[in-house]
């Protein structure tokens, strides 16, 4: 916490006479409004950072020749230095200005007196550094331990505030700062020593307050059931996000997501049913204590994208096997659609075909995809007995609208013939086929064929209150026979299913429900047993919040949530073009965005280790197999085939069968390619499996050996599923089944026959993988991001909520517990951010801040993450009262900030008078092609903004516009010219 400015300074006793008359202050002082706002500019680094942005260099081009030493205004001679960087007589005068009012918020504080130094103590508690300083633990067994730890976390601290304050001020100088530390360390010394010692646990459990103790009393441990599967003996302090994040989720950060809201709900179950669904970034309490949290759904079902990532290898090995053969033989062989289908053809007829290799294909994905699932979903229920008669053998049915669109009539025919020779009345079975070719045109998931004639049964006839069914071969016709999209769909809709009904007893989670409005019953009624009836109603209302937030968590991990009623509806599909083509436009410096993403790595390996691995995975052809392999597996670094991570970061992802969806999905993932967005993507991902697999095994050796591992990495262990007596299991199957690679370890956990152990294992290394590249979690967006309007509305925001949720509160744990990886991930954060805003700056052919500016430091939290979703706040706001020469933001307007890329290039056509110039008055000056016409036109393309080939474009419009003379104002050339985002 920087103190007061040192008004000892010889530069500020000899202050310019002229520049600054002597003030003759008031017997009283300077009025505490003016004291406030002088203490705030100079010793609050976010206030003296908008200062500096409110009050910024001007925008005036160089003056050829100009010497700023030899235009060093009378009385100023003293601060030369401080002139130096001035190219401009303009320039001279803003530094001028700015000493200035330095000089004066120095007078203003040094007569404040004793209300300068009380009210300098009270802003500093309120600045960013402080207030993290807070979250480090300082209590420790003695006071003299106390005095010093805090001694260094305040000198820290304020040594960090000066190191900013130096970037945004002229006149503070090192001899101060130095004293400020010095003071600084002091200050903490003194209140260290008056901590008391490290509390015991029963004080500590003391000190937590009425209310959470009687939050912990509301459900004992043995009360607390959800069902099928029974939740762990937890408090609710235990199932409380830990110290450093925890304050972060409770605030309007956090509460912008369901699991921030969930995870301080007053319900105990709700926070235990929520673990078990979603992926949770950031470690409990518990986790500290050595508890494992549950191995949630969500992470399970990220594995299923290994497993067709497995079955997708094995038919194009297929592919490839069978076109030599037939080139061989002089034939034409069948195209890869056509082999593919060809699969699907067979799998209908018992995996039977006349080709070999597609009979082999067909059986392979049988085995890997279909047999698995369906067994368990059979053992479970969720498979009606009859569900083999609909083929020879088992494949999901989906129907395509598009064949059915093409001959309606002959579907129609198809259906009702089919109804008839049943035993259906003729008239009765026309109905029903119009029933459910309405059903079937509603739906483009692909989910079970049995569940699109659920509520179809005829009401006479031989069938009467039976479900009808109509055999595979019979609807062929009409039928998605591409095999690589059947099992992904597949895979999308019955594997929740079978997960959630295995987890929980029932697949919509009615007894964990139950079990919620119980729990709240019983506070509820404590709340009214005590006359607390607002707290009667405040319960109330959390209890209808948790249960809608459940639910959604729920629905989205079955990809229903926000889905639209009728997916083929015009303004749902025109949407999700808008939001594909928006990202083919706009996106084309995506890859620049991902360079922080090797410090999230840092965040959880360290620097050391980090850079350790890349070299042994780049120096060892074994180890760099291993490492692709292993990850694409387990279900990570598969963007390069399925984009998983891009989409969702861009908000265009939609598994659909509609031709123009499919195709845009095809041209983005081709797009991010050719951006190097997915293969930066990918190789992080793979280079994270890896370090996770080597750490863990690791720990598991250490463990088995009869050893221990620290209480930190034991709670990030924990955190992802994995505690004390599975590490054991995992060291077993490590040491039979394991390999080691130029000394990185790979669990091989595909041939291990401990299932539980492999999941366990899989899933921690997944937790790891996906967060370092930002994937949003089912919990960590907002809901209205889950529907068609919101995802245009907020497109391109996952990606910072996802950074609130995978960086922030990770990064801030961390600086809680005293973990030296968040302090490499901190410079690590700071370095790549840099490493973003330049590289765009310089794809752009763009200006780059001086390093020592304001602008610079705003440009380098924005790039790092550092900010989460806030900074789609602070930025855009920042923009909006004239900051238009932030990188970010620097081509858009408001239409565009708030309602999205989609809203704002309409408004940004009608702003243009687009109507008029083509049906107007077209010799009005108002109807002129204009060249931020032209470079609004140019934001339309494909790729207009691709990074390294930026410039070239750039030049091609000014090109253009010099060509055909186009008009335009000053401001109009440099908006155009400076304004490329």
């Amino acid at each position: 916490m920087p103190l007061l400015p040192e008004s000892t300074d010889l530069e500020f006793q000899k202050g310019p006479v002229a520049a600054i008359p002597p003030a003759v202050a008031p017997p009283e002082g300077p009025s505490n409004l003016d004291l406030f706002a002088a203490i705030e500019r100079q010793t609050h680094p976010v206030a003296s950072l908008i200062d500096r942005l409110s009050n910024g260099r001007p925008d005036v081009p160089p003056v050829p020749g100009f010497d700023p030493l030899n235009s060093i205004p009378k009385g100023y001679e003293q601060y030369a230095t401080r002139f130096l960087g001035a190219d401009s007589p303009e320039e001279m005068h803003w530094t001028r200005q700015r000493i200035d009012q330095e000089l004066s918020d120095r007078r203003t504080i040094s007569q404040g007196g004793v209300r300068g130094f009380a009210a300098t103590m009270a802003v500093g508690m309120t600045e960013p550094v402080s207030l993290a300083s807070m979250a480090i633990p300082v209590s420790g067994p003695t006071r003299l331990a106390n005095a010093a730890r805090l001694a260094l976390v305040n000198a820290g601290a304020t040594a960090a505030d000066e190191a900013f304050l130096h970037q945004t001020q002229l006149l503070r100088t090192p001899q101060e700062s130095v004293l400020n530390i010095g003071a600084g360390a002091i200050l903490g010394g003194i209140l260290g020593a008056a901590i008391p010692p490290k509390l015991s646990a029963a004080e500590l459990e003391k000190l937590t307050g009425t209310i959470r103790t009687h939050m912990n009393a509301s459900v004992a441990p043995g009360e607390s059931t959800v069902g099928a599967a029974a939740m762990p003996a937890t408090t609710m302090a235990q199932e409380t996000i830990g110290r450093g994040a925890e304050s972060v989720l409770a605030g309007p950060i956090g509460q912008a997501s369901p699991s921030g809201r969930l995870m301080n709900s007053p319900s105990l179950t709700v926070r235990q049913v929520l673990q078990e669904l979603a992926n949770l970034p950031e470690a409990t309490e518990k986790n500290y204590s050595g508890i494992a949290s549950a191995n949630p759904v969500e992470r399970i079902l990220w594995g299923t994208e290994g497993t067709w990532w497995q079955s997708l290898q094995d038919r194009r090995q297929a592919f490839a096997k069978y076109a030599s053969r037939v080139a061989d033989a002089g034939e034409q062989p069948l195209s890869r659609r056509e082999f593919n289908e060809a699969i699907a053809f067979a799998m209908r007829r018992g995996d039977q075909s006349s080709i070999p290799e597609v009979a082999q294909a067909a059986s392979q994905t049988r085995a890997k995809v279909f047999q698995p699932l369906y067994d368990r979903a059979k053992s479970l229920g969720l498979v009606p007995e009859d569900a083999q008669l609909f083929a020879d053998s088992y494949l999901t049915r989906q129907y395509d609208p598009r064949k059915i669109n093409a001959n309606l009539s002959g579907w129609i025919e198809t259906l009702r013939d089919g109804f008839v020779r049943q035993g259906v009345e003729p008239a009765e079975a026309t109905d029903i086929a119009y029933k459910a070719t309405r059903n079937v045109l509603g739906s483009e998931r692909g989910t079970m064929d049995w569940h699109v004639m659920d509520d179809i049964v005829p009401v006479a006839g031989q069938l009467k209150q039976r479900t009808l069914s109509l055999p595979d071969q019979l609807l062929e016709p009409y039928l998605n026979s591409d095999i690589d999209h059947l099992t992904h769909s597949y895979l999308r809709s019955m594997a929740p299913q079978v997960e959630m009904t295995e987890r929980f007893g029932t697949r919509d989670l009615a007894d964990q429900f139950s079990a919620v409005k119980d729990e709240y019953s019983i506070l509820m009624e404590r709340a009214r047993a005590s006359g607390d009836e607002a707290g009667m109603l405040s319960l109330s209302k959390s209890m209808e919040h948790d249960l809608r937030d459940l639910g959604a968590v729920r629905d989205r991990l079955y990809g229903i949530f926000g889905q639209p009623k009728d997916p083929g509806a015009f303004a749902v599909r025109a949407g999700r073009v808008l939001r594909s083509d928006n990202a083919l436009r706009l996106l084309g410096a995506a890859t620049l965005a991902h360079f922080p993403d090797i410090a999230n790595v840092i965040t959880k390996f360290g620097m050391p280790q980090t850079f350790a691995a890349i070299a042994r995975v780049l120096t060892s052809p074994e180890a760099l197999q291993l490492t692709r392999a292993e990850a694409k597996r387990m279900g990570a670094a598969l963007d390069m085939t399925m984009n998983v991570t891009a989409s969702m970061l861009g908000d265009y992802a939609a598994h659909s069968q509609y031709m123009e969806q499919r195709a845009l999905a095809r041209a983005t993932r081709f797009f991010t390619i050719a951006t190097g967005e997915t293969p930066l993507i990918t190789a992080v991902q793979a280079l994270t499996s890896t370090l996770a697999q080597h750490e863990i095994v690791t720990a598991a050796e250490k463990v088995a050996a009869g050893g221990s591992v620290s209480r930190l990495l034991s709670a990030r262990l924990a955190s992802a599923g994995i505690d004390t007596p599975m590490l054991e299991r995992i060291a077993t199957e490590a040491a039979e089944h394991g390999r080691e690679a130029n000394g990185l370890k790979f669990g091989m956990s595909d041939l291990w026959t401990d299932q539980g152990a492999a999941r366990a294992f899989e899933s921690a290394v997944l937790r790891d993988a996906h967060s370092v590249t930002l994937r949003p979690g089912v919990g960590d967006t907002p809901l209205f991001m889950s529907k068609e309007l919101g995802k245009t509305i907020q497109q391109f925001q996952s990606f910072a909520f996802a950074a609130t949720r995978s960086v922030v509160t990770p990064l801030l744990q961390g600086i809680a517990h005293g973990d030296p990886k968040a302090a490499q991930a901190m410079l690590a954060l700071a370095a790549t951010g840099t490493l973003s805003y330049v590289t765009k700056q310089l794809a752009a052919g763009q200006p780059i801040e001086p390093w020592d500016s304001p602008r610079f430091a705003a440009e380098v939290l924005e790039k790092s993450n550092m900010l989460g979703w806030a900074g789609t706040v602070i930025f855009p706001a920042l923009w909006q009262f004239g900051f238009k020469d932030l990188s970010r933001w620097s081509d858009r307007d408001p239409v565009e900030t708030l309602l999205g890329p989609s809203a704002g290039t309409v408004a940004s056509a009608f702003e243009r008078r687009y109507p008029a110039r083509l049906f107007g008055d077209q010799e009005s000056k108002d109807t002129q092609f204009r060249r931020s016409d032209l470079h609004f036109l140019r934001r339309l393309m494909p790729a207009q903004n691709l990074w390294y080939a930026r410039r070239a474009v750039n030049d091609a419009e000014d090109w253009v516009g010099d060509t055909f003379d186009l008009p335009g104002t000053s401001n109009e050339q440099r908006a155009v010219r400076q304004g490329r985002q």
